[in-house]
């Protein structure tokens, strides 16, 4: 598996921005309107799907396991 590990880089998105955002519900959009949102801290686990040909984005919460594992590389 082609995958990798990634920390979003902290992001405001402007009020006039979230009614365009294809990432959320309507619902959301209408709840939020008028606001901001500011994306924090969020790890996520990126794959290429050869099925749907097109990497995945989900996200990622380490186990133990994960974190202490030796084989991790840093790029």
């Amino acid at each position: 598996m082609n995958a990798f590990i990634v920390r979003q880089v902290p992001q405001i998105v402007p009020a006039e921005v979230v009614p365009k955002m294809t990432s959320l519900p309507d619902s959301a959009k209408e709840h939020m309107k008028g606001s901001e949102i500011s994306y924090q801290d969020q790890v996520l686990l990126v794959w290429w799907s050869s099925m749907q040909e097109r990497y995945i984005a989900t996200n990622y919460i380490p186990t133990w396991v994960d974190i202490f594992r030796e084989d991790w590389t840093i790029a």
